[in-house]
């Protein structure tokens, strides 16, 4: 996995600051001392998550990203996330936490979300359904056999919830070997990408990589529209929001570029 370093926010006062509408952070703020202290032997940038989700809803707000140089920086991307809010909202059963991890220059077509269902590896998908990646349709292969011997040999039986199981990763520009990017929870609050929950858990085999298949298949992600400012959202028609998604996807593409 990548090089990463985590911090226990129970033992702060992460929730009640998180909870106060705001978005100023206190001068003696002990969480502040802690981030910086692993950002310094990170290397100096780093992007944060909390234990299922990352503020890449907020990401647009600030010019750097998800990039992160300081505590300041985390704390406020932190801040400005509603998914962030949904996980310290959502009472899970493990304490939360905050994760900083090393920055890495990400390239978008190397990215895979996987998806385990009774312990086996059932579907993979290219983890962003916003871009068209010609270059992997021959690498179909590779990247299957890579994944599944990797859940085999690192994940299955090693860690909880092995059976029913999230998990991104990242190929090497060779695709010969890969990272753990991340876990996520196995629930409809995790985005199946190129798949819909029903078909996951259905009977029906799957074991199958799903790549945007054309330009014109795009799909703009929830990512993408939830990260959007509500004048714009206020603009659209009331319809249903699965139909002001495909009506914004064309502009979501051209936005990602």
């Amino acid at each position: 996995s990548l090089t990463s370093k985590f911090i226990n926010l129970e033992s702060t006062n992460f929730r009640d600051w998180m909870k106060e509408d705001s978005i100023i952070i206190p001068e003696a703020f002990p969480l502040s001392t802690l981030i910086d202290n692993e950002l310094e032997e990170l290397g100096g940038i780093v992007m944060c998550k909390l234990n299922w989700s990352s503020p890449k809803d907020a990401a647009k707000l600030f010019l750097d990203g998800q990039k992160c140089r300081s505590s300041h920086d985390v704390l406020r991307l932190i801040k400005s996330s509603d998914y962030i809010l949904h996980d310290i909202n959502r009472r899970y059963s493990k304490p939360l936490c905050l994760c900083l991890r090393k920055w890495y220059k990400i390239h978008k077509s190397n990215e895979f979300r996987c998806f385990v269902v009774n312990g086996k590896l059932r579907a993979m998908s290219q983890r962003h359904i916003d871009c068209y990646f010609e270059e992997l349709f021959s690498k179909q292969e590779v990247i299957i056999d890579l994944c599944e011997q990797f859940y085999d040999d690192n994940l299955k039986g090693k860690i909880m919830d092995d059976q029913f199981l999230v998990f991104d990763v990242y190929f090497n520009t060779s695709f010969t070997k890969l990272w753990l990017i991340d876990i996520n929870v196995f629930d409809e609050y995790t985005n199946p990408l190129l798949y819909t929950w029903d078909e996951l858990l259905g009977e029906k085999e799957i074991e199958e990589l799903r790549l945007v298949e054309t330009p014109e298949n795009c799909k703009g992600t929830t990512d993408t529209f939830n990260s959007y400012p509500l004048e714009l959202i206020d603009l659209v028609v009331p319809i249903e929001e699965k139909d002001i998604i495909n009506q914004l996807n064309p502009y979501l593409r051209d936005y990602n570029k």
